[in-house]
């Protein structure tokens, strides 16, 4: 009898470390917590964005909210008012500056996911110091006479209507669609001013050729990241936390 208890003892401390054992090997093969993360904040954007468009809009497909959305984005910032009386349906919550905040703290070790992290810097000389350094390529540092002071440069940082993505990181290449006419403004955008602006963008939809593009879910997800920054300004939400 005592020794049927002590091998059930023995099987049970071994059935104990071996589920332990496959619990610490089903982690490490499952995607990598810096992915998931990287979807899930994207899935939230596009979520809020497209909420945000069916309502101003009010239509339930989301093609026909990006088709009006970018029409009225579009004659609303050529027009003499400027963007001044554009204003989107927006739920009074806290998610997007939760959002934010995680868009802005991702994968710090290398800068932003998709954003590179601009760094204001006192004089000429410090910048070219820093950029001969060893940094982070996703670190861009910056010096400017048009800037009075570094709260100056981030002020205005803020109020561009343009998002400026870290192109050499795998985030981007994830979200950006590939064999569209949306994917190749994009990049020659970034190519010739190292932004892509908002209208720009919304140019290629009104007065280009790419309006069916709006119904292909790819394309959605990455104007909803572009535009985020919009939506920032109107939640009184700084872009960069």
């Amino acid at each position: 009898m005592k020794l049927v208890s002590l091998c059930l003892k023995k099987y049970t401390m071994l059935v104990i470390i071996v589920c332990f054992s496959n619990g610490l090997v089903l982690a490490s093969n499952s995607p990598t917590n810096e992915e998931e993360r990287y979807r899930k904040i994207i899935d939230s954007i596009e979520g809020y964005f497209t909420e945000a468009l069916k309502s101003t809009y009010s239509t339930d497909v989301a093609e026909e909210a990006y088709i009006s959305f970018m029409n009225s984005y579009f004659n609303t910032f050529v027009s003499s008012d400027g963007l001044t009386n554009f204003h989107l349906n927006l739920t009074v919550d806290d998610r997007v500056k939760e959002i934010t905040k995680e868009l802005m703290t991702f994968n710090q070790e290398n800068g932003y996911c998709l954003f590179p992290d601009f760094r204001y810097v006192e004089s000429e000389d410090k910048v070219e110091e820093l950029r001969s350094s060893t940094q982070s390529p996703n670190v861009v540092y910056v010096y400017s006479h048009a800037y009075s002071s570094e709260e100056d440069y981030y002020e205005k940082l803020n109020k561009r209507h343009s998002v400026s993505f870290a192109r050499e990181v795998s985030c981007f290449e994830k979200l950006d669609p590939v064999n569209t006419l949306t994917s190749k403004v994009i990049n020659e955008q970034m190519d010739y001013t190292g932004e892509v602006g908002f209208l720009n963008l919304a140019a290629l939809y009104i007065k280009g050729n790419a309006k069916d593009e709006l119904a292909n879910p790819e394309v959605q997800r990455i104007i909803s990241v572009i535009f985020w920054k919009l939506i920032c300004a109107q939640s009184g939400v700084k872009f960069r936390i």
